[in-house]
């Protein structure tokens, strides 16, 4: 994590554990991730453990970002297609 948070500073969110108890996703404990991820207002969050964020996440606070795997997140579709794609990229 230090050389995440060296590398990457701007990506550190801070002032999220307010948020914690408004998060439902399906793994009590990813609420923090969650908390961060609609503190921070993020386009998306990519995990391998899709499961655990269902639409119901973020129900409380009326926010949705899309759940992607690594698979289905924009690097992943053009690691699948590298010469272009006409498939829309998506999300929930």
């Amino acid at each position: 994590m230090r050389l995440f948070r060296d590398e990457f500073p701007a990506a550190l969110v801070t002032d999220y554990e307010q948020y914690i108890p408004q998060m439902q996703p399906a793994d009590p404990d990813d609420r923090h991730v969650a908390a961060a991820a609609y503190r921070a207002r993020v386009d998306a969050i990519v995990t391998s453990n899709d499961r655990h964020f269902p639409p119901t996440t973020f129900a409380v606070v009326k926010y949705k970002p899309r759940i992607w795997t690594p698979d289905t997140s924009p690097r992943g579709s053009l690691r699948r297609h590298p010469n272009g794609s006409t498939a829309p990229l998506s999300g929930r």
